[in-house]
Formats: structure tokens, sequence, C-alpha cells
């Protein structure tokens, strides 16, 4: 997506909040792997109008389970590797979005199921538009400190950071 001409909103109400356009693109942020065990913490969200990040301690389970319904309505929720962001959606919030499509199995799709560079969302990136991103300690760090996050306490400063700008940017 282009930059949004609405900056980046952290936790906004959710009452008055109405997600519009035909594409958005979707980011979880889990406290691990196994969705029946872990749980959601963050949830990135960016249309080509509108961007957010949802921590997830900030709401009831009623209301993001409200609000998410919204994502049914859109011609495409795209996300990479998104049968693990549909599992957990599906686990946490009973939401099947039959509308979801994934960059990474559209890639090996595209590419006949040769690896051309990879299919981690940087390797698809740049086989996308050209842009080289490098993987970094920092990340590996960041991704781990979601794991160890005490699940039912407010996310870091740093962690709704790396949540908001990882992969949109």
């Amino acid at each position: 997506f282009p930059v949004t001409k609405n900056p980046l909103k952290i936790n906004p109400n959710l009452d008055d909040l109405t997600l519009t356009g035909e594409i958005i693109a979707l980011d979880l942020e889990t406290s691990g792997l196994n969705p029946h065990i872990a749980k959601v913490l963050a949830i990135a969200l960016k249309t080509e109008t509108q961007y957010f990040v949802l921590d997830t301690f900030h709401y009831s389970h009623t209301e993001l389970t409200k609000f998410l319904q919204q994502l049914t309505k859109f011609k495409k929720v795209v996300a990479h590797n998104a049968k693990f962001d549909a599992s957990f959606l599906f686990t946490n919030y009973n939401l099947e979005l039959l509308n979801l499509h994934c960059t990474m199995l559209g890639n090996q799709i595209l590419h006949n199921g040769k690896e051309v560079g990879g299919n981690t969302l940087i390797n698809v990136v740049e086989i996308v538009t050209g842009k080289l991103l490098v993987e970094s300690d920092w990340k590996h760090f960041m991704q781990m400190s979601f794991v160890e996050h005490k699940v039912g306490t407010p996310l870091t400063a740093k962690q709704l950071q790396y949540a908001a700008y990882r992969d949109w940017e």
C-alpha cells in the first residue's frame, strides 16, 4: 500500500471506528505459534486511507470480536503466511475469512513452487518491489518479546512500534 494520508492510530476507540476500502492488510503478533494455547497480542490493519495497531490488552474480547467482523466485508484481506493469522482469528474470535489472500502462497504459485529467493516476507517484498530489506537481530529480538510477553499486560512502546512498522513501510 502507498503511504496513507492519515497517520497511524494506536488503540483507537472501536465503538465509532468503521474500516473502509476494498483491500486491507492484516498482521497479528501473538504470544506463541499454537492458536489453541497462545493469544493474539497485537493486530495491525492498513487500508489505503487507514492505519491502526490494536494492543488487545486495551479491549474486551467482545469488542474485538465485533470489530473484526468488519474484515468480512472487504474484497481482500491480505496477509503473509495467512494460514497463521487465519488460525488465530478463527480460534480466538470465531472469525472465518473467506476473502483472505496470502502473499506467501501467492509467491509460491507465481513461481510454480520454485523458491525464487525464498518465500519469507522479506524475499517476497524484494521480488515484488525490488526493495532489499535486511533481516536484523532486532527483528528476532522483537518477535521473541511477544512470545515471552505476559498475556494480560499492555505491550511496550517498542512492541507497538514493531507491530506498526515492520511489514508496511
